[in-house]
């Protein structure tokens, strides 16, 4: 994997948030974790995952949307 696909240290502490509030089902927070890609969208890129019926996208700095 190139490094512009990994998850950024904030990306990855705010999917634990994510588990730790609702695991949505996961076994584990590696699971959860797998669950997340990254988007890219012309020059931005983000995380992204179904979550609780939502789709979330997570900024590179750990911002999340909805």
């Amino acid at each position: 994997m190139d490094k512009l696909n990994r998850f950024t240290r904030a990306q990855i502490e705010s999917l634990r948030d994510l588990y730790k509030s609702n695991p949505d089902g996961a076994r584990s927070f590696l699971v959860f974790r797998r669950r997340a890609r990254m988007i890219r969208i012309a020059s931005d890129r983000y995380a992204g995952l179904s979550w609780a019926g939502m789709f979330v996208g997570i900024e590179l700095d750990g911002y999340r949307h909805t």
